[in-house]
């Protein structure tokens, strides 16, 4: 049985919440933006800030944000978002299916007057996310105007763990990355990487990356397509202090990583043409048994 109703908690924000017996979820018509997603027997897999609330300017802090049609700082306009403008758009829903493995959702955003002020390009953005055991979200984006274009983005996970000290990533440490803490590209390290204080690389990778997490005995498994590296992102307690959507102590309780097309390695679309980045996120129990 599938229980969907829409809610709005708070004005001028409605949310699709979803309950199935493969998972619970909630969807946002803003951004089309995935506040949560908690398979069956498990804990919470995404982080959502009990700090965050939706304002028309600010995406909220946590679960999937989508980052387009630039990631980070746009590279000429300081003023301009932060990691554009589609997650703090309100995307039309276009369909919902269901069946007994999953619930499907499709979402589309095209410019308008608004997004032309910020990014003078017509573009249709076609987003589905697939909620069930597993989570699978597709987003293509295609250049419906008579001009090229580059466009870059990232799907911005925040997951959940349980403690950073009991975290170790794989799947990244034989990649070069670029630190932005520090400025500079940095060769890869052998092993395994742990978050000690804040943490901001793009990696030269594309592969899968695991969030093996010691302290809630579960693993989490990150895949994408169409992206071209991989972001890992904590701020570390001091710059999530300086955050007022960040509560204290929350830093400790997420990691991001994120399949990206970052500034240098755009895609480059030609009238007509479009490009699709996917993700998908499995999670397994390491425990003897796992949370009710």
């Amino acid at each position: 049985m599938t229980e969907i109703f829409r809610a709005e908690s708070v004005p001028g924000f409605p949310v699709h919440e979803i309950r199935h017996i493969r998972s619970r979820a909630r969807v946002a018509h803003r951004g089309a933006q995935l506040l949560e997603w908690t398979p069956t027997g498990f804990d919470p897999v995404l982080y959502c800030s009990r700090r965050s609330v939706p304002v028309e300017d600010t995406a909220v802090r946590g679960g999937i944000p989508i980052c387009w049609p630039w990631f980070a700082d746009h590279p000429d306009c300081s003023s301009l978002p932060l990691h554009g403008f589609a997650q703090l758009m309100v995307w039309t829903h276009g369909y919902m299916e269901t069946n007994d493995d999953e619930v499907r959702m499709g979402f589309w955003l095209e410019d308008d007057a608004d997004t032309r002020d910020l990014w003078p390009h017509r573009f249709r953005l076609d987003l589905e996310i697939c909620m069930g055991a597993r989570l699978a979200m597709r987003l293509r984006m295609k250049n419906t105007g008579d001009s090229a274009f580059s466009a870059g983005g990232a799907f911005h996970p925040y997951f959940v763990v349980g403690g950073l000290e009991g975290l170790v990533v794989s799947g990244v440490t034989d990649a070069g990355y670029f630190d932005k803490t520090s400025g500079r590209f940095k060769a890869g390290d052998a092993g395994r990487l742990r978050i000690e204080g804040e943490v901001d690389r793009i990696y030269q990778t594309t592969g899968p990356v695991t969030l093996c997490d010691q302290t809630l005995g579960r693993r989490i498994t990150v895949e994408g397509a169409g992206h071209r590296g991989t972001v890992v992102w904590n701020p570390g307690p001091e710059e999530a202090a300086k955050a007022r959507d960040i509560a204290p102590g929350d830093y400790d309780h997420f990691v991001a990583v994120e399949p990206v097309l970052p500034q240098e390695v755009q895609v480059f679309l030609s009238p007509g043409e479009e490009h699709l980045m996917s993700l998908e996120v499995t999670i397994e129990s390491t425990a003897l048994s796992r949370a009710g």
